[in-house]
C-alpha cells in the first residue's frame, strides 16, 4: 500500500511544483499509476464486503474508475502542450466522475438521497451533463438543440436536488451540527445545477462571455460547496467516530466549514466583479491546511477495546449466572 500512497500523493505534489510542462504531465502521470493501484485495492475490499454493502460500494469504485482516463489524458494534455484536452479532461473528471461518485454514496450517507427511483434518475442527468460539457468543451461550438437540451438536464438536477433536500428539511428539520454541514453542500449542489442551467441557456442565446462565467460559478458551487462540503463533513465523522468520538462536529470543524464557505463566496466574488485570486488562494490553503491539522487527531487511533472484569484477589471466577 505505501508505494501506491506514495505515488499518489507524490504525484500531486509534483504537478504542483513543476506546473505545466513536461515534469508536470510526469508528476500527474505517477499519480493515475498510484490511483489505479489504490482502486485494485479497492475493488478488492468491495467483493469481501457483505453482500448489503456491494451495490452502492460498486457504484462508487466505476465512477472513481473513470476518472483515471480522464487524469491520463490531462496528463498527455500537460505534456504536449494541449490545454484544450486538460479542459475537457477536467470537466469529465468533475461531472463524469466524482459528480456521480459522490451521488452514488449518498444513498447510504445522506438521509435525504436515499430512494433508489430520485437517485436513478439524478445519476442519468449527472452523465448527460458530463457528456454535453465534454462535447462542448471540444467542439468550437455545439449544435443548436443541445444547450437547450442541456439547460433542461441541468435544471431538473439542480430541481431534483433541492426538492429532495426541501422535502426532507420539513419533515424532519435539521436535528444536529452533522445534518447541517451536509444541507449546505446539498444546497451548494442544488444552486450549482440552476448556475449550469443558466450557462446553457446563455450559450444558446448567443451570450458567450456571460456562459462561460454561468458555468464557472457552477464549477465553483459544485467542487467547493457541494463536493467539497460533504467530504468535509462525511470524512471527518467517519474519522472520528472509527477512533470512538461520540461527537464528530466540534467547534473547530464548524469554524473550517466557514472558512470553506467564506471560501467559495471569495471566489464568487472575485468571478463577478474581478480582483486578485490571491486571496481566495489563501483562505482555500488556510481551510485545507486546518481541516489536515484537525485530521491528524484521528490518525492511526483506533477506539478501545472493552475491558474484561478484573479477576478476584482469591483467583477463583464467578460462576455464570446462565450456565
Amino acid at each position: 500500500l505505501a508505494p501506491a500512497v506514495a505515488a499518489w500523493c507524490l504525484g500531486w505534489v509534483g504537478l504542483s511544483l513543476a506546473g505545466p510542462g513536461r515534469l508536470g504531465a510526469l508528476g500527474l502521470g505517477a499519480a493515475v499509476l498510484g490511483g489505479a493501484d489504490l482502486l485494485r485495492r479497492l475493488r478488492r475490499l468491495v467483493r469481501a464486503a457483505e453482500p448489503s454493502l456491494r451495490p452502492p460500494l460498486d457504484a462508487v469504485t466505476r465512477c472513481l474508475t473513470l476518472g483515471l482516463p480522464a487524469l491520463a489524458v490531462a496528463a498527455a494534455g500537460l505534456g504536449s502542450g494541449q490545454p484544450q484536452w486538460v479542459r475537457m479532461a477536467l470537466l469529465g473528471l468533475l461531472w463524469g466522475s466524482l459528480l456521480p461518485a459522490f451521488a452514488a454514496a449518498a444513498r447510504r450517507l445522506v438521509p435525504w438521497a436515499v430512494a433508489d427511483g430520485p437517485a436513478r434518475w439524478l445519476q442519468g442527468l449527472i452523465a448527460v451533463q458530463a457528456g454535453l460539457l465534454v462535447l462542448a468543451a471540444a467542439l468550437p461550438a455545439l449544435p443548436a438543440p443541445l444547450p437547450l437540451f442541456g439547460a433542461l438536464a441541468a435544471l431538473a438536477w439542480g430541481a431534483g436536488q433541492a426538492a429532495a433536500l426541501w422535502h426532507w428539511q420539513r419533515r424532519h428539520g435539521l436535528p444536529n451540527r452533522f445534518v447541517r454541514l451536509l444541507a449546505a453542500a446539498g444546497w451548494a449542489g442544488a444552486a450549482a445545477g440552476m448556475a449550469l442551467a443558466l450557462a446553457w441557456a446563455c450559450q444558446a442565446a448567443g451570450m458567450a462571455a456571460a456562459a462561460r462565467a454561468w458555468q464557472l460559478a457552477a464549477t465553483h458551487l459544485l467542487a467547493l460547496g457541494y463536493l467539497g462540503g460533504t467530504a468535509l463533513a462525511m470524512v471527518s465523522r467517519v474519522s472520528a467516530t472509527q477512533s470512538g468520538q461520540a461527537q464528530a462536529v466540534d467547534g473547530p470543524l464548524l469554524a473550517l466549514a466557514g472558512l470553506l464557505a467564506l471560501t467559495l463566496a471569495a471566489r464568487l466574488v472575485v468571478l463577478a466583479v474581478g480582483g486578485p485570486l490571491v486571496p481566495v488562494a489563501a483562505l482555500w490553503t488556510l481551510t485545507t491546511a486546518g481541516w489536515s491539522a484537525w485530521l491528524l487527531r484521528w490518525l492511526g487511533r483506533l477506539p478501545e477495546p472493552p475491558r474484561l472484569p478484573a479477576r478476584p484477589a482469591d483467583g477463583r471466577v464467578p460462576p455464570c449466572a446462565n450456565p
